[in-house]
């Protein structure tokens, strides 16, 4: 309404005339009448209307009540997301005989022993599930989902497979009503994991990861395209030639553009002849300095171009990795900013073992086996050349021929039976493993040359000596003071991909801790971008070494130390083998087995000794170093 019954009494009740002030004329206060019933009609068809609407209120109301209902009951039950990682999920019934063996394809995604998959299209839904991929054989369920306790409300994010990537799964079943092998097990997907939008699965191409989509291309050498001036989002050219790349400052400047013709374009290039700076131990003679005093490309007096921080732009190119080998990546290894693909193993007598099978793993690269049995972690770092040392010569001098070395950081050499702590730890060839024959290539006292270790007694080694014979063509003799420093060459091994596997042996020095001599080792690599894979440590068949133990909390302690600070690196195989080591090789655990895991050791099934592995067990481990680090990673 719009005033017309208020509009309707003004009128007939005007102020009338003196004579008649308070008598309007009938036949108008006849038509408010009208007025009223009009307005009282329209009234009415809207509060029908109105009826109307709310009419259907109760059933939406208990249409959101049931779902409000579905919603608590699972917020009481609870999802319980896995932090196990899912591969990829079958799309069709899997022969778990033979299925999920190593090499095996499930959705579009190569199986690989110790990683896990859904399995949830089975002709038995009992059989769905989650299974691990294994070595050889049948796979049984993974061991974190294998009860009904475990996998009641169990949620987890599929990460790979041509369809599938990002859903999320969840098995709404209570535990009451789940017999594990009898109970049909119908997961239920409940949505799409942020990150893994409809954007994402464009851009892997049909491949089962984006992973598989990149060129072995390190993901920090990718780069934003570059300009002259500020940097932009589009593929840039400068006089007709495509960007490569080049450095970005602070600013959003480029100071060094490299163009595809192979022209190098260095506007603010300036010399540093004024004060010259050094870079291990060679002078900077040229290249640029940022504001904090730091070099991104320094010219070295021996003619070596340092550039930490290179980056490249590969938006357009669509090189698989054996074409893109040549043309780039063989640039990039050759100049130091990737190593090669070859592998130095550092380590003890796990790591010596383990060697065979790193080659079987890794068949398309040479392995070179650098274990040696007995050593600590500090020994490990001084002959990769990670950690300094000192050394002396008897007379004092460096003559033509054989030099006796009679100490090592001021320590006097000695056998090697029972390693003591203060002797052997200083000698960085010596164990008391064995008697074998061991060299090395260092410079002393300006003297290239090798050092020989010999031994003898048991073995353990009771007697132990130490000599340094010069290289050729060297002026001879010269003074060697006391403690000289004695510089490793392992330039060829600091240039290449490695694993690292140290500490079992230093269970006497600090507290287990070998986070500091590792650290040492990562700063010997000589590329702009180390790859590589850290060990944890593993504990043994000993009780201060069972969960709880003094060595236990030690030893895991200093594990969490080099997960903290090697977080792309680190491999934690003790968890690994404990957890899935059995299942991986199916292997029915033993009574001794479960002892074992109850203590959180390496079961028995997987060990030869104490601490010492299995053929098998060794082959698993170097299977999962590849599978957890370089693969992921396209190294």
């Amino acid at each position: 309404m719009a005033n017309e019954i208020r509009d309707a009494f003004n009128v007939v009740y005007a102020d009338g005339p003196v004579s008649s002030p308070t008598q309007p004329p009938k036949d108008e206060i006849r038509a408010i009448g009208s007025v009223i019933q009009g307005s009282v009609d329209g009234l009415d068809t809207r509060v029908a209307a109105v009826e109307g609407a709310v009419g259907g209120l109760p059933g939406q109301i208990e249409d959101l009540t049931e779902r409000v209902d579905e919603v608590e009951a699972l917020a009481i039950a609870g999802i319980k997301w896995t932090t196990q990682r899912i591969e990829a999920r079958s799309t069709a019934n899997v022969d778990l005989a033979t299925g999920l063996v190593n090499g095996q394809t499930l959705n579009g995604v190569t199986v690989q022993t110790g990683l896990f998959y859904f399995i949830g299209s089975q002709t038995n839904p009992a059989q769905n599930g989650i299974y691990p991929g294994v070595a050889a054989g049948a796979s049984a369920r993974a061991t974190f989902a294998d009860s009904a306790d475990e996998l009641a409300h169990v949620g987890f994010v599929l990460q790979a497979g041509t369809v599938g990537t990002g859903e999320r799964w969840t098995l709404p079943m209570a535990a009451a009503d789940i017999t594990v092998g009898t109970t049909p097990l119908v997961f239920a997907e409940t949505g799409i994991e942020p990150g893994y939008a409809a954007e994402v699965e464009a851009a892997r191409g049909g491949e089962p990861s984006l992973g598989d989509r990149l060129d072995d291309v390190d993901d920090d050498l990718l780069l934003l395209n570059p300009l002259l001036g500020k940097i932009g989002n589009d593929t840039l050219y400068i006089d007709g030639q495509r960007v490569l790349g080049g450095f970005e400052d602070s600013n959003g400047f480029m100071p060094l553009v490299v163009l595809d013709d192979g022209t190098v374009l260095a506007p603010t290039l300036q010399l540093n002849d004024a004060e010259p700076q050094f870079y291990f131990g060679k002078r900077i003679i040229g290249g640029f300095k940022d504001t904090d005093g730091r070099y991104p490309l320094a010219v070295h007096s021996n003619g070596m171009v340092y550039i930490p921080n290179l980056r490249f732009d590969t938006t357009d190119l669509e090189f698989t990795e054996a074409q893109i080998e040549d043309p780039l990546l063989s640039l990039l290894r050759s100049n130091l900013i990737l190593p090669s693909k070859d592998i130095a193993a550092y380590g003890d007598s796990l790591t010596a073992a383990m060697a065979t099978y790193l080659t079987t793993a890794f068949s398309d690269r040479t392995v070179y086996n650098r274990g040696i049995g007995g050593q600590r972690a500090n020994q490990i770092a001084m002959r990769q050349g990670g950690k300094g040392f000192t050394a002396t010569a008897s007379g004092n001098q460096i003559v033509s021929g054989a030099n006796t070395i009679t100490h090592f950081n001021g320590v006097a050499i000695t056998g090697s039976a029972g390693i003591a702590a203060t002797v052997v730890n200083n000698q960085p060839l010596s164990t008391a493993a064995d008697n074998t024959t061991r060299t090395m290539s260092v410079v002393w006292c300006g003297i290239t040359g090798t050092v020989e270790r010999t031994a003898s007694g048991a073995p353990s080694a009771t007697t132990e000596a130490y000599s340094f014979t010069p290289d050729g063509g060297q002026t001879l003799p010269v003074t060697c003071p006391p403690d000289s420093p004695m510089i490793v060459q392992t330039q060829a091994d600091a240039a290449r991909s490695f694993i690292w596997w140290s500490g079992r042996n230093s269970r006497d020095l600090n507290n287990w801790s070998v986070v500091d001599d590792v650290k040492l080792m990562l700063a010997r690599q000589s590329v702009a971008k180390p790859r590589g894979a850290i060990l944890s440590i593993i504990n043994g068949e000993y009780a201060t070494e069972y969960a709880g133990g003094s060595d236990y909390i030690k030893l895991t302690a200093a594990n969490a130390e080099l997960a903290a600070a090697f977080p792309d690196n680190y491999v934690d195989v003790r968890r690994y083998l404990i957890d899935r080591g059995l299942a991986a090789l199916s292997i029915t655990p033993t009574a001794q087995d479960l002892i074992d895991i109850g203590n959180d050791i390496v079961p028995d099934s997987l060990r030869i000794d104490n601490v010492h592995l299995t053929n098998a067990a060794y082959n698993l481990v170097a299977l999962y170093v590849k599978a957890t680090i370089f693969t992921p990673n396209g190294w």
